[in-house]
């Protein structure tokens, strides 16, 4: 777990810091960086994240052995765990960005704007065409794929393991029923909670910053969890990922071309 995540993040640092060297620019400087610079920057990092992220895939192939379905990518319905992370945004879609759009009300009301996504941020002050191309980027293929992989397949896969070897040993996870050991289907599984919800609650603080857009986020994450542990792939919650930050970018992109 340890490894994997060190590969992503650091290979996301890494490009930032080669594109910093690349571009002549100091320590000093990176507080007040033109709006392009930062775009490229934003760019930069992402793409370095997901380089991270196929070594780690490698290395977990190479040195743990783990088969492409440990890694939630083996052989499996795709197009049924697609369809199931459609419909499982749709009917998430207007709880969580109704619980967002009340929280920021709230927000404002009793104080004032709350602070957002430096990417928002950034392209609310900036809306340019290239913004918006390189943020579509970022938020709807980058982030899914990456802390799917970190937050689903590698942490909550991790603390699963740790419940069935430390907490739950006599729990069988095969079956005989074929004249020899096959591993139990994730459905068959017990439903275990607490890795769900210590996952769901890293990934939402990740996001503390953000404003109060960690709580709504706490509340997707189960979703994504569940999903992960029920079907045992990270398809349905990957599509579920890139169906709300689309929703979100269109949302963005939509108010910023009528002037809100």
């Amino acid at each position: 777990m340890i490894v994997a995540g060190a590969l992503v993040l650091g290979s996301q640092l890494l490009a930032v810091y080669a594109a910093v060297q690349g571009m002549g620019l100091h320590r000093g400087e990176l507080g007040d960086l033109p709006p392009e610079l930062t775009l490229l920057l934003i760019l930069a990092g992402s793409a370095g994240s997901l380089v991270g992220m196929g070594v780690a895939v490698i290395w977990l192939r190479t040195a743990s052995g783990v088969s492409w379905a440990d890694l939630g990518i083996g052989p499996q319905p795709w197009l049924q765990n697609t369809w199931l992370g459609i419909v499982s945004f749709l009917l998430l879609m207007v709880p969580i960005f109704g619980l967002q759009f009340t929280l920021n009300w709230l927000y404002e009301y009793f104080g004032e704007p709350p602070p957002q996504h430096p990417l928002i941020k950034h392209l609310m002050d900036f809306p340019t065409g290239a913004g918006f191309a390189i943020a579509a980027f970022v938020a709807v293929i980058v982030a899914p794929l990456t802390e799917e992989f970190l937050f689903r397949l590698v942490f909550q896969g991790w603390l699963e393991r740790v419940d069935r070897r430390w907490l739950r040993p006599s729990q069988p996870l095969y079956s005989e029923a074929h004249g020899g050991p096959e591993q139990l289907a994730p459905r068959a599984r017990p439903l275990v909670l607490w890795p769900i919800f210590v996952s769901s609650a890293v990934f939402a603080l990740m996001h503390f910053s953000h404003g109060v857009a960690w709580i709504p986020l706490f509340f997707f994450a189960l979703a994504l969890g569940y999903l992960y542990q029920r079907t045992g792939s990270l398809v349905p919650s990957i599509v579920l990922h890139v169906c709300l930050n689309g929703t979100t970018m269109l949302i963005l992109w939509l108010a910023t071309m009528s002037g809100l």
